[in-house]
């Protein structure tokens, strides 16, 4: 049915905005982490060989000559290492000296001992530079995808008002108001109708066709009725009605149809009614003959164009 295909539709649009923004999270968060963590694990490869040749540079002059070539094969093999882990441009001038200046540091030339230090304590701060500009480019990122998550969140919160307005006017209201012309139909009010016209297709035909049936057992009900089960004025009225050929109806003053008589009921009960309900109330329409205001402000007298059949 239409208005279940309207219903599905809507609900699958918010379904759908949120799978979309969880989706967006937790592909960004996958990216994001991982890409990190490998740039943190370089970064922090490069400072331990750093600072493993500055322990070896320390310490190894002072120690016997068999301490310094084992020494010597390690700072070669933590230089090898940093040149294998480059991670920022600035490393490289550094590595060099430090290859060139270790070697000699640890045969123990005070002159080269400066330089090697030197180099090695550079690549420890521009590692940890490195640190700490990757961090805070990942806080940015991260900042960025927590508010294009609210702007997500606020433009799915919009769409879902916009979504469930529309579901109150063309399903909620109509059924609402169908559930309510049926009670007053249980109580006894025969000529409440179903008015709205901005119903889903399926849900407004159920409604024209609740009318039709609501019109048609008000006009059998009023030609079985005998003349004497009809009280005072009501029968006066109705009687009155019912000696127009035109289409006629008393409407009272909030636009609702005390009395009609045979041909208005008729008229009602076509496709059309709706629309008829609608001139009736206001008092406008290319129908509409005459309107006639009755005594005591009480309501207007509406009477329509007789058609060819009838005028005849």
């Amino acid at each position: 049915m239409e208005f279940r295909r309207e219903i599905v539709a809507s609900f699958g649009i918010m379904i759908g905005m949120v799978l979309v923004m969880s989706l967006n999270a937790v592909l960004l968060a996958s990216r994001l982490g991982p890409a990190i963590a490998q740039i943190m694990d370089e970064n922090m490869a490069s400072i331990r060989g750093a600072v493993t040749v500055i322990e070896l540079a320390a310490r190894a002059p002072a120690g016997p000559p068999e301490e310094r070539g084992d020494a010597a094969a390690k700072a070669a093999a933590a230089i090898e290492a940093l040149r294998g882990n480059v991670t920022e441009p600035a490393e490289l001038p550094m590595i060099e000296i430090l290859a060139a200046e270790t070697p000699r540091a640890l045969r123990g030339e005070i002159a080269a001992l400066g330089p090697a230090l030197s180099s090695a304590t550079s690549l420890v701060d521009i590692n940890i530079a490195a640190m700490a500009r990757h961090g805070a480019e990942a806080q940015r990122l991260g900042a960025a995808n927590a508010w294009a998550a609210v702007f997500a969140g606020v433009i799915a919160f919009l769409i879902s008002r916009v979504i469930g307005r529309r579901l109150r006017r063309r399903i909620v209201a109509p059924i609402a108001e169908l559930r309510e012309v049926l009670d007053r139909a249980h109580h006894g009010d025969h000529l409440r109708r179903c008015e709205s016209t901005d119903a889903a297709a399926d849900l407004g035909q159920i409604m024209r066709d609740v009318n039709r049936l609501l019109d048609d057992r008000l006009l059998r009900d009023r030609v079985a009725a005998p003349p004497s089960e009809r009280a005072g004025a009501q029968a006066v009225l109705l009687a009155l009605l019912d000696a127009e050929v035109a289409p006629c109806a008393v409407i009272d003053p909030e636009g609702g149809i005390v009395a009609a008589n045979h041909a208005m009921l008729a008229r009602l009960a076509d496709p059309d009614g709706l629309a008829l309900r609608e001139a009736l109330r206001t008092g406008e329409g290319p129908d509409i003959a005459s309107r006639q205001p009755l005594a005591g402000d009480l309501g207007w007298r509406v009477t329509l164009a007789a058609s060819d059949d009838q005028a005849t």
